[in-house]
Protein backbone atom coordinates (compact mmCIF):
# COMPACT_ATOMS: atom_id res chain seq x y z
CA UNK A 1 0.00 0.00 0.00
CA UNK A 2 0.85 3.56 -0.37
CA UNK A 3 3.43 5.11 1.92
CA UNK A 4 0.98 8.16 2.54
CA UNK A 5 3.51 10.48 1.28
CA UNK A 6 1.68 12.28 -1.70
CA UNK A 7 3.26 12.20 -4.75
CA UNK A 8 1.43 13.75 -8.24
CA UNK A 9 3.31 12.93 -11.30
CA UNK A 10 5.59 15.56 -12.23
CA UNK A 11 6.31 17.16 -8.54
CA UNK A 12 9.17 16.57 -6.51
CA UNK A 13 9.69 14.29 -3.67
CA UNK A 14 11.09 15.72 -0.30
CA UNK A 15 14.51 13.92 -0.46
CA UNK A 16 16.05 13.38 2.96
CA UNK A 17 19.93 13.45 1.74
CA UNK A 18 22.37 11.05 3.39
CA UNK A 19 25.52 11.51 4.44
CA UNK A 20 28.29 10.92 2.54
CA UNK A 21 29.37 11.85 -1.06
CA UNK A 22 29.02 9.60 -4.49
CA UNK A 23 31.50 9.74 -7.07
CA UNK A 24 30.15 7.36 -10.34
CA UNK A 25 33.37 6.31 -13.03
CA UNK A 26 32.73 4.89 -15.94
CA UNK A 27 35.35 1.50 -16.01
CA UNK A 28 35.80 -0.83 -18.90
CA UNK A 29 32.63 -2.72 -19.70
CA UNK A 30 30.73 -1.65 -16.32
CA UNK A 31 29.84 1.12 -13.81
CA UNK A 32 31.10 1.63 -10.77
CA UNK A 33 30.28 3.65 -7.75
CA UNK A 34 32.12 4.20 -4.52
CA UNK A 35 31.00 6.27 -1.72
CA UNK A 36 29.84 6.14 1.93
CA UNK A 37 26.20 4.42 2.34
CA UNK A 38 24.74 4.41 5.59
CA UNK A 39 21.02 4.08 4.22
CA UNK A 40 21.99 1.18 2.66
CA UNK A 41 23.36 -0.59 5.50
CA UNK A 42 20.38 -2.49 6.03
CA UNK A 43 20.77 -4.42 3.14
CA UNK A 44 24.00 -5.84 4.08
CA UNK A 45 24.11 -9.69 3.20
CA UNK A 46 25.86 -12.42 0.84
CA UNK A 47 23.85 -14.86 -1.02
CA UNK A 48 23.37 -16.19 -4.22
CA UNK A 49 27.11 -15.53 -5.35
CA UNK A 50 26.45 -12.11 -4.77
CA UNK A 51 28.00 -9.79 -1.98
CA UNK A 52 25.79 -6.54 -0.69
CA UNK A 53 26.75 -3.30 0.45
CA UNK A 54 28.78 -2.01 3.34
CA UNK A 55 29.75 1.17 5.03
CA UNK A 56 32.91 1.58 2.17
CA UNK A 57 31.45 -0.28 -0.93
CA UNK A 58 32.37 -0.05 -4.66
CA UNK A 59 29.45 -1.26 -7.05
CA UNK A 60 29.60 -2.61 -10.29
CA UNK A 61 26.85 -3.27 -12.37
CA UNK A 62 26.85 -6.57 -14.31
CA UNK A 63 26.92 -6.97 -17.55
CA UNK A 64 23.88 -9.52 -18.12
CA UNK A 65 20.65 -9.34 -17.04
CA UNK A 66 18.83 -11.02 -14.40
CA UNK A 67 15.65 -13.63 -14.71
CA UNK A 68 13.68 -15.18 -11.41
CA UNK A 69 11.46 -17.90 -12.65
CA UNK A 70 10.49 -18.15 -8.43
CA UNK A 71 9.71 -21.92 -8.25
CA UNK A 72 13.40 -22.81 -6.28
CA UNK A 73 14.22 -21.83 -3.37
CA UNK A 74 17.25 -22.09 -1.10
CA UNK A 75 18.15 -21.65 2.53
CA UNK A 76 20.35 -18.47 3.29
CA UNK A 77 22.81 -19.61 6.25
CA UNK A 78 22.29 -18.05 9.07
CA UNK A 79 19.04 -16.18 8.47
CA UNK A 80 15.33 -17.71 8.62
CA UNK A 81 15.31 -15.95 5.01
CA UNK A 82 15.92 -18.35 1.81
CA UNK A 83 16.43 -16.94 -1.82
CA UNK A 84 15.72 -17.66 -5.18
CA UNK A 85 18.22 -17.94 -7.83
CA UNK A 86 18.96 -16.32 -10.97
CA UNK A 87 18.08 -18.58 -13.61
CA UNK A 88 20.21 -16.39 -16.24
CA UNK A 89 23.37 -18.25 -14.49
CA UNK A 90 24.38 -14.99 -13.10
CA UNK A 91 24.39 -15.55 -9.26
CA UNK A 92 21.92 -12.58 -8.70
CA UNK A 93 19.78 -14.18 -6.23
CA UNK A 94 16.58 -12.76 -4.87
CA UNK A 95 16.66 -12.70 -1.21
CA UNK A 96 12.95 -13.51 0.22
CA UNK A 97 12.35 -12.47 3.55
CA UNK A 98 9.96 -14.61 5.80
CA UNK A 99 7.17 -12.61 4.88
CA UNK A 100 6.84 -13.80 1.30
CA UNK A 101 4.70 -16.61 0.63
CA UNK A 102 3.81 -19.16 -2.73
CA UNK A 103 1.47 -19.50 -4.85
CA UNK A 104 0.76 -21.37 -8.20
CA UNK A 105 2.13 -18.96 -10.99
CA UNK A 106 -0.35 -18.26 -14.33
CA UNK A 107 1.48 -21.27 -16.10
CA UNK A 108 0.50 -23.66 -13.67
CA UNK A 109 -3.15 -22.22 -13.36
CA UNK A 110 -3.14 -22.86 -17.51
CA UNK A 111 -0.93 -26.66 -17.45
CA UNK A 112 1.80 -25.35 -19.15
CA UNK A 113 4.40 -25.43 -16.43
CA UNK A 114 2.89 -26.85 -13.30
CA UNK A 115 5.67 -26.38 -11.38
CA UNK A 116 5.31 -22.71 -11.64
CA UNK A 117 5.63 -20.85 -8.53
CA UNK A 118 4.75 -16.95 -8.34
CA UNK A 119 5.44 -14.90 -4.62
CA UNK A 120 2.76 -13.83 -3.06
CA UNK A 121 2.83 -10.61 -0.57
CA UNK A 122 0.30 -9.06 1.74
CA UNK A 123 0.88 -5.32 1.04
CA UNK A 124 2.96 -4.64 4.32
CA UNK A 125 6.29 -4.77 5.03
CA UNK A 126 6.83 -8.08 6.22
CA UNK A 127 7.37 -8.92 2.75
CA UNK A 128 10.71 -8.43 1.62
CA UNK A 129 12.25 -9.21 -1.78
CA UNK A 130 15.55 -7.81 -2.62
CA UNK A 131 19.22 -8.39 -4.66
CA UNK A 132 22.10 -7.95 -2.87
CA UNK A 133 22.95 -4.44 -5.16
CA UNK A 134 21.90 -2.63 -8.28
CA UNK A 135 21.43 -4.64 -11.60
CA UNK A 136 20.19 -2.20 -13.97
CA UNK A 137 22.11 0.73 -15.62
CA UNK A 138 18.66 2.90 -16.80
CA UNK A 139 20.62 5.05 -19.25
CA UNK A 140 24.00 2.36 -20.33
CA UNK A 141 23.49 1.28 -23.93
CA UNK A 142 20.62 0.69 -25.95
CA UNK A 143 18.68 0.96 -23.00
CA UNK A 144 16.77 -1.22 -20.95
CA UNK A 145 13.87 -3.27 -20.03
CA UNK A 146 11.41 -4.45 -16.87
CA UNK A 147 8.99 -7.15 -16.87
CA UNK A 148 7.18 -9.48 -14.63
CA UNK A 149 3.98 -11.45 -14.38
CA UNK A 150 1.72 -9.76 -11.79
CA UNK A 151 -1.79 -10.18 -9.95
CA UNK A 152 -3.04 -7.71 -7.81
CA UNK A 153 -5.53 -8.79 -5.24
CA UNK A 154 -7.23 -5.43 -4.41
CA UNK A 155 -7.91 -2.03 -6.31
CA UNK A 156 -7.42 0.06 -2.98
CA UNK A 157 -6.64 3.94 -3.69
CA UNK A 158 -2.71 3.94 -4.00
CA UNK A 159 0.35 3.07 -5.68
CA UNK A 160 1.75 -0.57 -5.21
CA UNK A 161 5.16 -1.36 -6.44
CA UNK A 162 5.94 -4.58 -8.78
CA UNK A 163 9.43 -4.20 -9.43
CA UNK A 164 12.03 -0.99 -8.63
CA UNK A 165 15.68 -0.16 -8.37
CA UNK A 166 16.25 1.81 -5.01
CA UNK A 167 18.44 5.29 -5.08
CA UNK A 168 19.44 6.82 -2.04
CA UNK A 169 16.31 8.71 -1.45
CA UNK A 170 13.43 7.17 -3.80
CA UNK A 171 13.69 4.68 -6.66
CA UNK A 172 15.21 4.82 -10.16
CA UNK A 173 12.82 3.37 -11.98
CA UNK A 174 9.15 1.31 -10.93
CA UNK A 175 6.75 -1.02 -12.72
CA UNK A 176 3.47 -0.31 -10.71
CA UNK A 177 -0.06 -0.43 -10.42
CA UNK A 178 -1.59 2.77 -9.40
CA UNK A 179 -4.87 4.35 -8.63
CA UNK A 180 -7.16 7.76 -9.98
CA UNK A 181 -4.89 10.37 -7.73
CA UNK A 182 -1.41 8.69 -8.49
CA UNK A 183 -1.38 9.67 -12.40
CA UNK A 184 -4.13 7.21 -13.93
CA UNK A 185 -5.19 8.47 -17.11
CA UNK A 186 -8.53 10.17 -16.91
CA UNK A 187 -11.48 8.33 -16.14
CA UNK A 188 -9.61 5.48 -14.43
CA UNK A 189 -9.60 4.66 -10.90
CA UNK A 190 -6.68 2.27 -11.62
CA UNK A 191 -4.22 1.20 -14.21
CA UNK A 192 -0.47 0.12 -14.59
CA UNK A 193 2.49 2.26 -15.03
CA UNK A 194 5.93 2.10 -15.40
CA UNK A 195 7.51 5.44 -14.02
CA UNK A 196 11.21 6.83 -14.39
CA UNK A 197 12.66 9.48 -12.12
CA UNK A 198 14.67 12.74 -13.43
CA UNK A 199 17.21 12.30 -10.31
CA UNK A 200 17.25 10.67 -7.04
CA UNK A 201 13.77 11.38 -5.09
CA UNK A 202 13.32 14.16 -8.22
CA UNK A 203 10.24 14.53 -10.24
CA UNK A 204 9.04 11.33 -12.00
CA UNK A 205 8.15 10.30 -16.06
CA UNK A 206 5.27 8.33 -16.25
CA UNK A 207 3.73 5.34 -18.96
CA UNK A 208 0.56 4.33 -18.49
CA UNK A 209 -1.94 1.72 -19.53
CA UNK A 210 -5.77 2.63 -20.55
CA UNK A 211 -6.40 -0.70 -19.08
CA UNK A 212 -7.88 -1.23 -15.74
CA UNK A 213 -6.60 -3.29 -13.20
CA UNK A 214 -8.76 -6.37 -11.87
CA UNK A 215 -8.28 -8.03 -8.72
CA UNK A 216 -7.49 -11.56 -9.18
CA UNK A 217 -6.40 -10.89 -13.08
CA UNK A 218 -2.94 -11.92 -14.18
CA UNK A 219 -1.18 -9.61 -16.39
CA UNK A 220 2.22 -9.36 -18.18
CA UNK A 221 3.97 -6.03 -17.86
CA UNK A 222 7.08 -5.00 -19.66
CA UNK A 223 8.68 -1.85 -19.15
CA UNK A 224 11.08 -0.72 -21.74
CA UNK A 225 13.78 2.65 -22.16
CA UNK A 226 14.96 3.29 -25.22
CA UNK A 227 18.00 5.63 -24.95
CA UNK A 228 18.09 6.06 -28.72
CA UNK A 229 14.38 7.90 -29.15
CA UNK A 230 14.76 8.76 -25.07
CA UNK A 231 11.51 7.40 -24.38
CA UNK A 232 9.56 4.87 -21.90
CA UNK A 233 6.79 2.30 -22.16
CA UNK A 234 4.20 0.35 -21.12
CA UNK A 235 2.70 -2.43 -22.61
CA UNK A 236 0.15 -4.80 -20.35
CA UNK A 237 -0.72 -8.16 -21.98
CA UNK A 238 -3.33 -10.33 -20.29
CA UNK A 239 -2.20 -13.76 -19.51
CA UNK A 240 -4.40 -17.00 -20.67
CA UNK A 241 -4.88 -18.59 -17.47
CA UNK A 242 -8.00 -21.24 -18.19
CA UNK A 243 -6.62 -24.41 -19.80
CA UNK A 244 -9.20 -24.69 -21.95
CA UNK A 245 -8.14 -21.51 -23.72
CA UNK A 246 -11.94 -19.74 -23.03
CA UNK A 247 -10.63 -17.23 -20.68
CA UNK A 248 -12.28 -14.26 -22.67
CA UNK A 249 -9.56 -11.47 -20.91
CA UNK A 250 -6.60 -13.81 -21.15
CA UNK A 251 -5.57 -12.38 -24.88
CA UNK A 252 -1.60 -12.78 -25.40
CA UNK A 253 -1.56 -9.91 -27.26
CA UNK A 254 0.90 -6.76 -25.34
CA UNK A 255 -1.18 -3.17 -25.55
CA UNK A 256 0.60 -0.11 -25.29
CA UNK A 257 -1.85 2.60 -25.00
CA UNK A 258 -1.36 5.04 -28.27
CA UNK A 259 -1.69 8.10 -25.58
CA UNK A 260 -0.09 7.31 -22.44
CA UNK A 261 1.79 4.31 -23.02
CA UNK A 262 4.27 6.26 -24.12
CA UNK A 263 6.30 9.21 -22.67
CA UNK A 264 9.37 11.16 -23.27
CA UNK A 265 12.14 11.17 -20.91
CA UNK A 266 12.76 14.78 -19.90
CA UNK A 267 15.53 14.49 -17.03
CA UNK A 268 19.11 14.18 -16.94
CA UNK A 269 20.90 10.55 -17.06
CA UNK A 270 21.64 9.73 -13.60
CA UNK A 271 22.57 6.44 -11.11
CA UNK A 272 20.03 4.21 -9.33
CA UNK A 273 22.86 2.20 -6.72
CA UNK A 274 21.08 0.64 -4.63
CA UNK A 275 19.29 -3.27 -4.78
CA UNK A 276 16.44 -4.61 -7.19
CA UNK A 277 13.11 -4.61 -4.92
CA UNK A 278 10.29 -7.00 -6.22
CA UNK A 279 7.12 -6.21 -4.47
CA UNK A 280 8.08 -3.05 -2.96
CA UNK A 281 9.82 0.86 -3.64
CA UNK A 282 11.57 3.62 -2.45
CA UNK A 283 10.34 6.87 -1.17
CA UNK A 284 12.55 9.63 1.01
CA UNK A 285 14.39 6.57 2.16
CA UNK A 286 11.94 4.38 3.19
CA UNK A 287 11.04 1.08 1.62
CA UNK A 288 7.36 1.82 0.63
CA UNK A 289 4.27 1.03 -1.88
CA UNK A 290 4.20 -2.49 -0.27
CA UNK A 291 2.14 -5.05 -3.26
CA UNK A 292 -0.59 -6.32 -2.31
CA UNK A 293 -1.12 -10.08 -4.80
CA UNK A 294 1.18 -12.33 -6.72
CA UNK A 295 4.50 -11.75 -8.62
CA UNK A 296 6.04 -14.48 -10.98
CA UNK A 297 9.13 -14.13 -13.50
CA UNK A 298 10.59 -11.22 -12.82
CA UNK A 299 12.88 -10.37 -15.41
CA UNK A 300 15.55 -7.74 -16.35
CA UNK A 301 17.31 -7.08 -19.47
CA UNK A 302 20.50 -4.81 -20.57
CA UNK A 303 17.92 -4.01 -24.37
CA UNK A 304 14.77 -3.04 -24.98
CA UNK A 305 12.17 -5.29 -26.05
CA UNK A 306 10.14 -5.48 -28.84
CA UNK A 307 6.66 -6.04 -28.91
CA UNK A 308 7.10 -9.82 -30.41
CA UNK A 309 9.71 -10.55 -27.98
CA UNK A 310 7.01 -9.06 -25.05
CA UNK A 311 4.47 -11.42 -26.63
CA UNK A 312 6.18 -14.40 -26.92
CA UNK A 313 7.41 -13.96 -23.24
CA UNK A 314 3.99 -13.67 -22.36
CA UNK A 315 2.87 -16.39 -24.26
CA UNK A 316 5.25 -18.61 -22.30
CA UNK A 317 8.70 -18.17 -23.78
CA UNK A 318 11.45 -19.18 -21.73
CA UNK A 319 13.26 -16.10 -23.14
Amino acid sequence: MSSGVPRVPGTALRPRRVAGAALVLLLTGSLAWTAAAPAMADTAQTYGGATSFSPEVTVDFPASPANWHMDQFEPIPGSTDVYTPDAAGSGHGLRLSEGVGRAPGPFALNQRRPDDQALTFDGTAAGAASTAGPLVRMFDGSGFSASAFVRADDVAPGSQTVVSQDGEVGSGFRLERLSAGDGCPDGLQTCWGFRMYDGDGGSSVLATSDRPVTAGEWVHLAGVFTTSTNELSLSVCPVPVDPDGRDPEGTGFPVVDPESGTVAYTGSPWVATGPVQVGRSRVEGWPSDHWNGAIDEVRLYTEPLSSGRIMRICTGSPR
